[in-house]
């Protein structure tokens, strides 16, 4: 198989890897930012960059040309798109060079936080009140019968990156005169306080092979904005709320069609009811070192399971996941105000893994015992707190 993969950030080493062990050739195209990362070379074909890494025309438009002088010698079978940025690029490639895989309409369900609650909505999944910003009497209809605070999302970003909170209609007003014609790009939705889940999964055939459920300590929106720590934990299999958790993600991926590969869906159990209210999804592996906190709890590497899967589903052959071992584990991430942290802080016989990156401090923990994970997790944050922590202001665009 000649698989071309699409990746704006360096992620994936490990999907880029086993697709060459399993004997498939692998043509990266990643931004020019990118050159400098240390991409497994032995494992690429060919790799291309282009100048820009935005979802602009000019942006699709050279990745169009570049594919078809590639295609005058070369096949392409599959085309992956590893970043969340990189979906919709993926998509129109395919319909545009017809190459089965994910189409337009599917991919705008797991990029587009409008389209993905509409349809959620319309299939009778709970989601948190929300509209678009097309329309002023809408708009001030909706922030009538729905009581504030409320967020205004961006509908195609990622992570937390340019959502802000608003309180009042002369806030809403202000931003939307700020935006102007780009207010269309944006939705608001009630605030709805809550303990936010995220479901990593891993479909083949349009069958969950593989999933886990793990919790925010601290939603990723207080961390982006007020500079917090980002720590998630695994949930226990016996957790109630796990499996309403489950089941509200299993139906998600049904009704959105994922055929082979991976997602990261979020959900939160709302305060005011104890529902679990589908907040959004993506068809990649979840960000911020999530593949490696899966790993560590369940011994399956999101990123190599998902090239295994797309592997079998090309050249129609079974799929067999790994036998999964059953850890709880907690993710700790945080700035850092020196270049290269020393850990010496942590007992390094809890540490799992460690983050290697500059002025960053991160750490995943793992233990047989449930009730290990959260002690650790508190004394880690204080630590964290006390030695090592810094803060910036949050983007409108993620760096990683």
């Amino acid at each position: 198989m000649n698989i071309l993969c699409i990746c704006s950030y360096y992620k994936g080493m490990e999907y880029l890897i086993r697709q060459a062990r399993m004997g498939n050739r692998v043509f990266l195209v990643t931004s020019e930012k990118r050159k400098h990362e240390a991409w497994p070379s032995q494992a690429l074909a060919e790799t291309y960059y282009l100048p820009e890494e935005d979802n602009s025309v000019a942006n699709l438009e050279i990745l169009k040309k570049g594919i078809g002088w590639l295609l005058q010698t070369e096949r392409v079978d599959m085309i992956t798109a590893l970043d969340d940025f990189d979906v919709e690029k993926a998509a129109c490639l395919r319909s545009f060079y017809q190459i089965p895989g994910m189409s337009v309409s599917e991919a705008q369900l797991f990029r587009d936080k409008l389209a993905m609650r509409l349809a959620a909505k319309a299939a009778g999944l709970p989601v948190p009140r929300f509209h678009s910003l097309f329309n002023d009497q809408e708009i001030h209809r909706f922030i009538q019968e729905v009581p504030g605070p409320w967020v205004i999302k961006p509908r195609s970003q990622a992570s937390a990156s340019g959502i802000r909170k608003v309180h009042s209609y002369t806030e809403i007003a202000a931003f939307l005169q700020e935006k102007g014609e780009e207010r269309v790009d944006y939705l608001i939705e009630e605030f709805l306080p809550g303990r936010v889940f995220h479901v990593d999964s891993l479909c083949h055939h349009g069958q969950i092979v593989f999933e886990n459920v793990c919790a925010y300590l601290e939603t990723p929106l207080r961390v982006a904005h007020e500079g917090g720590i980002f720590q998630t934990v695994t949930i226990p299999e016996d957790a109630p709320e796990r499996n309403s958790t489950l089941q509200v993600n299993r139906n998600l991926l049904k009704i959105f069609c994922l055929a082979n590969g991976a997602s990261h869906s979020e959900f939160i159990q709302a305060d005011r009811d104890g529902q679990i209210y589908f907040l959004e999804t993506s068809c990649r592996v979840g960000g911020a070192h999530i593949a490696e906190l899966v790993e560590a709890a369940t011994g399956i590497n999101l990123w190599r399971e998902w090239a295994a899967i797309d592997h079998a589903f090309y050249h129609k052959v079974p799929y067999l996941l790994p036998d999964r071992v059953h850890f709880h584990a907690g993710l700790t991430i945080s700035l850092a105000r020196m270049k290269d942290p020393d850990m010496g802080a942590f007992q390094a016989e809890e540490l799992f893994w460690t983050l290697k990156k500059e002025y960053h401090v991160g750490l995943i923990t793992r233990s047989i015992h449930a009730k290990d994970i959260p002690d650790r997790m508190r004394r880690y944050a204080s630590i964290i707190k006390d030695n090592y922590h810094a803060s910036a202001p949050a983007k409108d665009k993620p760096t990683d």
